[in-house]
């Protein structure tokens, strides 16, 4: 693994004195930020004893300092834990999956919710929160917390951070009056908290000039159908189930070269209905008669490195017609960020600085959707367990040095080397690339043998015989049975999609992949079953569970390609001393729970899927804030500008941005003297 460099930023940490009633500010000259460990302590979620870490604050965990080698897929414990889980899946009945997804969709309301852990400063509070307290002011004044102090502070956590309700709640937070307290504070000190001038704060947007371009994360940018100009990411009717949105992409090289010719991204998503992406920072932008601002889109399924030579032809483009070559800077969000990267990486002098906005340089939630799906609002089939394993991207921010799973009760630590296909296949870190579906694929042939050989005996004695309906339907559940299609029923089942790419060559390349018997077998069952004579909702998710539109052979040869060209990306995103890098500048958030792993009881709970014992730190729901691009891939930063809001809504906290470019900007002119 690479070597992490210490850093140093070039706005000063502002403390307030607690001796000083009239709040004197003290400004902290060069100070440090903390160098950042890959093995990183990770904290539980439950039986936490707060009393015991009175005078532990300050006392780094010797874990800390421990090596833990990665685990590949021919070590005995994977193997081991193979056995395990078979033993316990046949002892006893395994969790629902239903309850472990970790979404980074953008905010598409849902009706699960989330406890919130920071609560407000209370009158009469107990010694327990005001040891939260001066935790959380840490944290305001941007310095990172011991793991200790991270354990106290989410102490009692449960489940993810819902960022989608997080960011609605902030949409329908009144800003008139957000602006008038700022304004209040403004009058009572010249500076903010974290040392940038409150006029400043204001007049920066009229001080900006030349090209800005901004970009969004994962899921952030919408696609549509080059051939009818409609929607595909992300239509309000396919999200109520009123139509039906393929997003795979077929397992070949080729697959996705040609996804291209059919899709193209339109532009950034800047919101979703009410909630606000960076819709207002587009207009704040956009209010500067001085700045050509750039909404970029691009498909944000595809691999990344795809993505950042698009990115580096339009840049090229953009330079081009300006007069004075000064380059571009970047805003990127999330994902946007490794692209971006990758382009600052790959053209580095069409770039006149970035602003990484939350941007991951790992984020293990990924394994949720990548194992059970994800969902958007009411459809549970555009972002199925296969469509999310056919995204290219999917697999960036896999962790390199595979933290993410903890022993429970002694801290041992499970760092899995993602980038082996073996642990995918042997641990079933996705149900397209298990082994248990070839080896369940393999029984329902030999299944399927022996029943034809009983069926062909039977046909023989009773070929004279009137037909009869099959056992236990009745003559009106027949003529139920010829009412119904068994087109669309296949597809429903295949998960195929009725838009206008799906072609009759892929819907034969499906039934190859099913057991026609087995298939009439289950259809003739729901169809018993619609007519009353059985319950049958157990079985339709039995059949959704069961059927992939792309072979195993396909999808392990799919896994192996995507894994080595994903683990060549990442490392290309390395700190390369040789290079004049411009001013890169961080805005994260760290008030919000954030998982960071899960504790498990033995491998054999990553096999089986039992990965809810979450571990958290601080964060902004999503990403974790020791996680960040470009630090944590050694790179020094102009700033980090801190920020309350949650993942999808830290673009729209206008003050955080606002900093950030005072920081690029004077970086920029920094450089410029030098030369």
């Amino acid at each position: 693994m690479p070597e992490h460099r210490s850093r140093t930023t070039s706005i000063p940490i502002i403390t307030t004195s607690e001796s000083d009633t009239s709040s004197q500010i003290h400004l902290s000259q060069d100070t440090p930020h903390t160098q950042y460990s890959t093995n990183n302590e990770y904290t539980r979620s439950k039986s936490t004893t707060p009393g015991s870490m009175t005078n532990s604050f300050e006392m780094p965990s010797s874990s800390e300092d421990d090596n833990f080698p990665l685990i590949t897929g021919t070590d005995i414990i994977v193997n081991q834990a193979i056995t395990d889980a078979k033993k316990e899946s046949l002892s006893s009945k395994t969790q629902s999956p239903s309850h472990k997804r970790i979404s980074l969709l953008p905010p598409f309301p849902q009706s699960a919710s989330i406890n919130t852990l920071l609560t407000s400063i209370l009158p009469g509070e107990s010694k327990e929160e005001m040891k939260k307290n001066l935790i959380k002011e840490k944290l305001r004044r941007n310095e990172d917390l011991t793991p200790s102090e991270e354990e106290l502070l989410f102490s009692g956590a449960t489940g993810a951070d819902n960022v989608r309700k997080r960011a609605v709640k902030k949409t329908f937070q009144l800003e008139s009056l957000k602006h008038a307290i700022h304004s209040i504070k403004a009058l009572r000190g010249t500076r903010t908290n974290d040392g940038y001038d409150y006029h400043r704060v204001d007049s920066i947007w009229d001080e900006l000039d030349g090209d800005v371009l901004i970009m969004g994360g994962y899921r952030g940018s919408i696609l549509r159908d080059k051939a009818t100009g409609r929607r595909v990411w992300m239509p309000l009717k396919a999200g109520l189930n009123l139509k039906k949105i393929d997003l795979r992409i077929g397992p070949k090289d080729e697959d996705e070269l040609n996804e291209l010719n059919h899709i193209y991204p339109d532009r950034i998503l800047s919101h979703v209905g009410p909630v606000d992406i960076c819709k207002r920072l587009l207009k704040k932008l956009r209010s500067n008669p001085n700045l050509r601002v750039t909404d970029f889109g691009y498909d944000w399924r595809i691999s990344l490195d795809l993505s950042a030579e698009q990115l580096c032809k339009k840049l090229q483009k953009l330079y081009d017609t300006q007069k004075i070559k000064k380059g571009t800077i970047i805003v990127a969000h999330s994902m946007g960020g490794l692209v971006a990267h990758k382009a600052l990486q790959e053209c580095t002098h069409l770039i006149r600085g970035i602003i990484y906005v939350g941007s991951p340089s790992q984020c293990p939630n990924i394994l949720g959707p990548l194992r059970y799906g994800d969902e958007v609002l009411m459809n549970k089939t555009i972002l199925s367990k296969e469509a999310n394993f056919l995204m290219r991207s999917s697999f960036v921010f896999l962790p390199l040095d595979g933290n993410c799973f903890v022993e429970k009760g002694t801290c041992k630590k499970f760092n899995l080397d993602y980038f082996d296909p073996q642990i995918w296949i042997k641990l079933g870190l996705s149900p397209l690339v298990d082994q248990n579906r070839l080896l369940n694929h393999e029984a329902h042939i030999n299944s399927s043998i022996s029943d034809n050989t009983e069926n062909e005996k039977k046909m023989a004695r009773t070929e004279t015989k009137p037909s009869l309906p099959g056992p236990g339907i009745s003559t009106e559940g027949r003529d139920f049975l010829g009412i119904l299609n068994p087109i669309p029923m296949i597809k429903s089942l295949s998960g195929s999609s009725d838009n206008s790419r799906e072609s009759s060559s892929d819907f034969k390349e499906t039934l190859n992949h099913l057991n026609p018997l087995s298939l009439m077998t289950k259809m003739s069952s729901s169809a018993t079953d619609s007519a009353g004579l059985t319950e049958h909702s157990t079985l339709q998710e039995e059949q959704k569970e069961m059927l992939f539109k792309f072979s195993y052979d396909d999808c392990v040869d799919y896994l192996q390609r995507t894994l080595k060209r994903t683990k060549e990306f990442l490392i290309s995103l390395e700190f390369n001393p040789t290079k004049n890098y411009p001013p890169l500048v961080i805005v994260y958030g760290n008030q919000v729970p954030t998982v960071k792993g899960a504790h498990v009881d033995g491998l054999k709970d990553v096999k089986l899927g039992n990965y809810e014992d979450f571990c958290y730190g601080p964060g902004d729901g999503v990403v974790y804030h020791k996680w960040l691009l470009p630090e944590h891939r050694g790179f020094p930063v102009a700033a980090r500008v801190v920020s309350d809001c949650g993942h999808v809504s830290l673009m729209s906290d206008l003050q955080a941005m606002a900093k950030a470019f005072i920081s690029l900007v004077d970086n920029d002119k920094s450089n410029v003297h030098k030369k």
